[in-house]
């Protein structure tokens, strides 16, 4: 096949007219042999940060359904309907696994927005879900503050180093809020998920106890204890972690002056 393509290449070179040789020629280039993109190389270790991805994916969906389940159960625990409320933050909770099984399993659907957005997500659950069920009485007070707390904390620390990452290579302050971009990459711990799953245990005992009236207060207690104590230590082991909070290589595009 090449050898019959380079000889109608010749002959065509030698009885036709040079603008429709250059047009041949072209085509020749561009169709034989098919052209496969480059691999990016890149120095061992480096990430390249400016890579841009989109944020439309299945995964990212879960998250913004799951934010936006959050006022629907707290209107739902105020008013005492909590039925609808444990069925709809099992479905809640369930997009959670969800979404991060879609994005291990599936490369195409990761990306930058998403790893902030999940996290975002079950923070913006868990804080709706506990100052609710405290105001009903149901969750004591100064375990909600720890946990809102840890959160609050998490949050200010990862906003802080992105404008501090942004900053020093001269980006604006606008630039901080374009996540097609990821600057300091959240690694969650293995601890920091037994406590969002102690958190959701905690949750869905407290609302199963109203519905079938169950005596779960000695449950309830020792699942309080247990979900204020690895609330702490998580913050604790973000807060010395090497690993959790990791400054991604931001390479800026260089251009030639003109």
């Amino acid at each position: 096949m090449q050898m019959y393509y380079n000889l109608q290449y010749q002959l065509l070179k030698k009885y036709t007219c040079p603008t429709f040789f250059n047009v041949l020629r072209y085509a020749k280039r561009s169709l034989w042999p098919f052209h496969l993109p480059k691999r990016e190389t890149r120095p061992l270790g480096t990430i390249p940060t400016n890579r841009k991805d989109s944020p439309y994916t299945v995964p990212n969906l879960l998250s913004i359904c799951r934010i936006a389940a959050s006022p629907v159960l707290v209107h739902l625990i105020i008013n005492g309907h909590f039925s609808y409320t444990l069925s709809l933050f099992t479905v809640a909770a369930t997009t959670d696994i969800l979404d991060g099984y879609i994005a291990r399993r599936f490369p195409t659907q990761r990306s930058t927005f998403g790893s902030i957005i999940d996290p975002l997500a079950d923070k913006i659950l868990v804080a709706s879900m506990f100052l609710s069920l405290t105001y009903c009485q149901m969750i004591p007070a100064l375990l909600t503050i720890v946990v809102i707390a840890r959160d609050v904390c998490l949050i200010t620390t990862g906003l802080y180093l992105r404008l501090s990452t942004m900053r020093s290579f001269d980006q604006s302050l606008g630039s901080v809020f374009h996540f097609s971009t990821q600057t300091v990459k959240i690694t969650p711990t293995i601890l920091s998920k037994i406590n969002t799953f102690m958190q959701f245990a905690l949750v869905t005992a407290t609302l199963i106890k109203p519905i079938g009236n169950y005596d779960l207060q000695t449950t309830l207690n020792i699942l309080s204890w247990i979900t204020g104590f690895t609330t702490v230590t998580s913050g604790i082991q973000y807060a010395f972690s090497k690993t959790a909070f990791q400054m991604q290589q931001f390479q800026k595009e260089k251009t030639n002056a003109t």
